[in-house]
C-alpha cells in the first residue's frame, strides 16, 4: 500500500506565505510555483491554507484589492492535516468527503508537503500502468 508521503516527495517542500500576506502574493507565489494552493504559515504554525477558488471567491468576486487584502481575511483555517504513513486511497477518501483538493502532510509536527488530487490521481494512474506492464509481460512470458 502507497504512503501519502510518496506522493508528497515528488512536489519537493510545501510552498507558504505568513497571514499577513496580500491576497495578490499569495496568487503570485502559487503561480510562480505552478501549484493551486499554498499554506498559510505564521511562525512555522499552520495556520490555514488558500487556493486560487478562495481568491476567486473571497477576493475578485466581492470586489476586494488583492494587494490590500490580506490572506488571513479569506484564507481557509483549520484545514484537514494527514500524517505521511497515511495511505493515498484514504487521502483520496478524505478529499472526495470533505470537497477540497489540496491537503497538507505531516510527519510527526513537521509539515512534509501538500498533496492535491491531480497529483493522487497522476499517482493511480502511474501505478496502473505500471501493473498493467506487468501483466503484459507475464501474461507474454507464457505463450
Amino acid at each position: 500500500m502507497s504512503r501519502i508521503v510518496d506522493v508528497v516527495h515528488r512536489n519537493g517542500p510545501p510552498v507558504s506565505v505568513p497571514p499577513t500576506a496580500s491576497a495578490l502574493t499569495a496568487a503570485s507565489t502559487m503561480a510562480s510555483h505552478n501549484v493551486g494552493a499554498t499554506l498559510v504559515l505564521d511562525a512555522g504554525t499552520l495556520d490555514g491554507n488558500i487556493n486560487e477558488r478562495d481568491v476567486a471567491r473571497r477576493v475578485v468576486v466581492p470586489g476586494l484589492e488583492p494587494g490590500s487584502t490580506s490572506v488571513a481575511e479569506v484564507m481557509t483555517p483549520d484545514v484537514v492535516v494527514v500524517q505521511a504513513d497515511t495511505s493515498h486511497q484514504e487521502v483520496l477518501r478524505l478529499m472526495q468527503q470533505g470537497h477540497f483538493r489540496h491537503v497538507p502532510a505531516a510527519d510527526g509536527e513537521k509539515l512534509v508537503g501538500v498533496v492535491s488530487i491531480r497529483d493522487l490521481l497522476r499517482f493511480e494512474k502511474e501505478h496502473a500502468e505500471a501493473e498493467n506492464q506487468q501483466l503484459r509481460l507475464y501474461v507474454y512470458s507464457y505463450q
